[in-house]
């Protein structure tokens, strides 16, 4: 009776998790759960003015000025977020 309880409540959890991701290099692997570049839709942590918006994940998205000024931080947003230079 419990057991399926405990397989929902873990299953949850694996499907909530932040996805890691792994690069391989011919001499070594590399596992990393930092910024994710690509297209998506992430919350705003922080924004840097003149243009760039922070992610969750510590990616970043330059956009353009107006949009800047209508990006609130704490709210998600769509973009091809990029890695931090």
């Amino acid at each position: 009776m419990h057991i399926p309880i405990l397989l929902i409540t873990i299953f949850g959890a694996i499907g909530c998790a932040r996805p890691d991701y792994a690069d391989t290099w011919p001499d070594r692997l590399s596992l990393s759960a930092g910024p994710q570049p690509g297209y998506g839709i992430k919350q705003v942590v922080e924004k840097q003015a003149p243009e760039t918006l922070i992610a969750d994940d510590g990616s970043v998205c330059r956009v353009s000025p107006e949009r800047f000024s209508r990006a609130r931080e704490k709210r998600w947003i769509s973009c091809h977020w990029n890695l931090p230079a």
